[in-house]
């Protein structure tokens, strides 16, 4: 019994290694490489400006960032809708001025970092000539105005940098990028 049970567990680890690509020697092309919030390890601080450099050196075909908008119309960098400061106070982004929450000095695990803006980490991934996968973070509150402000102010600069946009909000539609920048709306 215990044979049979080897036997198969053979079987099925072999043909799971060739069914996967690993020995059918699939050329690497047809793959794309996302460095998933902007970094490059698993213990770097993610969706920060400071790993931007490192990353792009290692030449992923995009890094992926999450953008959130501020109470005053700025968008940083966060996967979380919260960030929380050194001495433990939270702030909810879309509830908070960029001036403020430029001031704080914020933790990520045992890491303390600051918010970076879309504005900078765009103009220096165009520089370094690096391709951005945008993930806008935004809540099914913004509005149709909100998302024309977006286009105006980044639209040029997204084509440019080849991006990639994608949203779970409703309303993605409405942002107008020609083409090499494509939108997706993700559910």
């Amino acid at each position: 019994r215990d044979r049979v049970s080897l036997v198969v567990l053979v079987v099925v680890s072999i043909s799971s290694v060739t069914f996967s690509g690993k020995l059918m020697g699939l050329p690497n092309q047809k793959y794309l490489v996302i460095a998933h919030k902007g970094v490059s390890h698993l213990h770097a601080t993610p969706n920060v400006i400071g790993n931007l450099k490192k990353v792009s050196q290692a030449q992923p075909d995009y890094i992926e960032i999450d953008i959130q908008r501020t109470v005053d119309g700025v968008y940083v960098l966060s996967h979380d809708s919260k960030v929380t400061d050194k001495e433990g106070k939270r702030f909810t982004i879309k509830e908070t001025k960029w001036s403020v929450l430029k001031q704080l000095t914020l933790v990520d695990g045992k890491k303390d970092f600051n918010l970076s803006t879309f504005d900078e980490y765009l103009k220096l991934a165009n520089h370094y000539h690096q391709k951005l996968l945008v993930e806008l973070k935004i809540s099914d509150t913004i509005t149709n105005q909100q998302l024309k402000a977006f286009t105006t102010k980044y639209g040029t600069l997204l084509k440019e940098n080849h991006a990639e946009i994608q949203s779970l909000n409703q309303n993605l539609s409405l942002i107008h990028i020609s083409e090499p920048t494509r939108l997706r709306r993700i559910s």
